[in-house]
């Protein structure tokens, strides 16, 4: 019995001494694991901040919101706003930018972020339609005409389209045309295009080409010197500038000018597959709406 006290008591002992072992090692494993804890996040390369998006207000937004008897939005202070919450998604502090973005929406300004269109607005896009106008001039006493000399609730003068001269002086046919033949089929045209006739429309282009007549739809301009027009689409700023510093526009403007050229031909597939060209051989994002183009840097799939 004497013996088997005597195992039982050091058997105490060794527990008692082993939970004091254990109990004096956890603040040291626990610091350890911290210090590996900092060392590893030191190891681990911080995100690199990106380039801030350059947000814009949609084309037209400021004259619908005008039709629509809106108080006008300070476009200063939503620019501030916007590009405080571009800068904050760049840095990747997502909590600040929800919380800008917040103060944009109590505006009544809705943001458009997808790549390539980001834009912000205060009239519903839907809305902005040519009946909306004509429906506001109606309200005002003011019934819109049918004819071509208005376009969008707006007066276009006496020429009835809005199209103005480039280039130089004429050359070959167009030499021999009159400014009020050039007037007369511009404006036809256009009428044509409102009504949505547009085989009239291509016929009347046709007539103008004919005669020697280029007029770019980007651009709102047409020309007798017997020179083209350029795409109409300007390069700004994209993240993958860095890339290839020193760029060759000039297959890319290419492009662009037969992309421009397949629209105004209504050919939509043969455009779609050449802006897809676009992305893939040069990592250009076209931007239809502010008529621009950027190089930018693909990730994966996009």
């Amino acid at each position: 019995r004497r013996r088997g006290g005597g195992r039982s008591m050091l058997s105490g002992v060794v527990l008692l001494y082993a939970a004091h072992a254990v109990v004096a090692l956890a603040p040291a494993r626990a610091t350890a694991t911290a210090r590996h804890a900092s060392v590893h996040a030191q190891s681990e390369p911080a995100a690199a901040a990106r380039e801030p998006i350059a947000y814009y207000r949609d084309p037209d937004d400021a004259y619908f919101e005008k039709l629509a008897k809106l108080p006008p939005v300070d476009e200063a202070a939503v620019d501030a706003l916007v590009a405080e919450r571009s800068r904050l998604r760049a840095a990747f502090e997502y909590d600040a930018a929800d919380a800008v973005k917040a103060q944009i929406l109590a505006l009544g300004v809705t943001v458009v972020d997808v790549r390539g269109q980001e834009a912000w607005y205060v009239t519903p896009r839907h809305s902005r339609t040519l009946e909306a106008a004509e429906a506001a001039e109606v309200e005002e006493g003011r019934a819109a005409s049918a004819s071509p000399r208005r376009k969008g609730g707006r007066d276009l003068g006496p020429r009835g389209h809005d199209f103005e001269r480039a280039g130089g002086g004429a050359k070959g046919k167009a030499g021999q045309v009159s400014l009020g033949e050039v007037d007369r089929r511009l404006a036809a045209r256009l009428a044509a295009k409102l009504r949505g006739r547009y085989s009239d429309a291509d016929a009347e282009l046709e007539a103008l080409e004919a005669l020697g007549i280029r007029v770019c739809d980007a651009t709102k301009r047409w020309r007798a010197d017997g020179e083209a027009f350029g795409s109409g689409y300007e390069r700004t700023v994209g993240d993958g500038d860095e890339d290839v510093p020193a760029l060759d526009t000039a297959p890319i403007e290419q492009l662009l000018l037969a992309r421009a050229r397949a629209k105004q031909a209504r050919d939509f597939g043969k455009a779609d597959a050449l802006r897809g060209e676009l992305r893939a051989a040069h990592s250009v994002i076209v931007d239809d709406q502010r008529r621009a183009w950027r190089r930018v840097r693909l990730y994966g799939d996009y």
